[in-house]
């Protein structure tokens, strides 16, 4: 099966660090593209990037060898998304 071209355009956007938040990613390539990459029912895919904290790691670590880059690139982003919606609630 050939990998989405798109996959090498996140991961130079990864690497220059150029995501602010998870879901940005999915403004290069279709949710459900990545949905049916990973194997993961779409409706539950888009429940996952809403609450990136419902993402097991194995589903990390999948997404992160379509990309090419290394999981905790991922997780770290994911992180970062958990922890600006933790502020605001608390505000």
């Amino acid at each position: 099966m050939l990998k989405d071209s798109r996959y090498k355009a996140i991961k130079a956007m990864l690497e220059s660090e150029s995501f602010k938040t998870f879901k940005e990613v999915f403004d290069i390539i279709p949710k459900s593209v990545v949905a049916t990459d990973l194997g993961i029912h779409y409706n539950r895919f888009v429940s996952r990037i809403n609450k990136p904290e419902e993402f097991s790691l194995k589903e990390l670590i999948m997404f992160a060898d379509l990309i090419g880059t290394n999981p905790s690139v991922l997780f770290n982003l994911a992180m970062k998304d958990i922890e600006s919606r933790k502020k605001r609630t608390k505000k």
